[in-house]
């Protein structure tokens, strides 16, 4: 015989009362609702991997240092003057089709 049979449970637990939960339960449980999307916003925060933020740093700053070291190839110089008196239209114009939309 099994030092827990069916026949020696049932009494015990017909017996048994459920302990009341304890008050910070109830207070778990029935809180306020979350805040709205717009209270999130103001004070919410998201949790970033370190190496995705190196990442990102890296690659604005390569972004800027281009942008800030191109200079344009075909700027005129201030220093001389632009003049349209020897411009002259093309005499003739050959106009060939690349490709077509269907």
């Amino acid at each position: 015989m099994s030092p827990f049979d069916d026949d020696d449970l049932k009494p015990l637990l017909s017996r048994w009362e459920v302990p009341a939960p304890p008050d910070r339960l109830r207070s778990r449980i029935f809180t306020a609702p979350p805040p709205s999307r717009w209270a999130w916003m103001l004070t919410g925060s998201v949790r970033v991997p370190v190496p995705a933020i190196v990442v990102l740093v890296i690659a604005l700053v390569w972004l800027a240092a281009g942008r800030w070291s191109a200079t344009p190839q075909d700027a005129v110089s201030s220093d001389q003057p632009v003049s349209l008196a020897d411009f002259r239209p093309p005499v003739e114009m050959r106009v060939r089709i690349v490709e077509t939309l269907p």
